[in-house]
């Protein structure tokens, strides 16, 4: 009687293919990765300027009272334009929502930014940008 030789059967079956867990298996598509890596970043980048927000205003004013008026505005404006995010997402091919959303958060940055650099920001600027950035939020949730 043979014993069987386990480095032959080693060679006899085929090597698997790592795959992802089913509840990652949309990852294989590179479309996909993509559009999650990037509302990923998005996320991270608005979650960090509506910090940055509340806390510039703080040091632009010294109150708390306005730090804690700058994240509520924001978060308030982008409660109530929500069903405005949805309405368009069902309205428009999402993929185009999700490109002009992405596009106007940079320009918000961007402006944020700059008026940073310069020195000229002021507290009203605070507030319209979050404004802005409340809606833009929307619109990409």
């Amino acid at each position: 009687m043979t014993t069987p030789d386990p480095s032959a059967a080693a060679v006899a079956e085929p090597r698997r293919r790592f795959r992802l867990p089913q509840a990652f298996i949309s990852f294989e598509d590179p479309d996909f990765r993509y559009l999650g890596l990037s509302t990923l970043a998005l996320g991270f980048g608005q979650w960090a300027q509506q910090i940055g927000m509340a806390w510039l205003a703080y040091d632009l004013t010294g109150s708390a009272v306005q730090l804690g008026t700058i994240s509520a505005f924001r978060a308030g404006v982008g409660t109530i334009t929500a069903p405005l995010g949805g309405f368009l997402a069902d309205r428009y091919p999402r993929r185009q929502v999700i490109v002009w959303s992405t596009v106007a958060s940079v320009i918000q940055a961007s402006i944020l930014a700059a008026l940073i650099l310069t020195g000229l920001i002021q507290l009203w600027h605070v507030y319209v940008l979050a404004f802005a950035g409340g809606v833009i939020q929307s619109f990409t949730q």
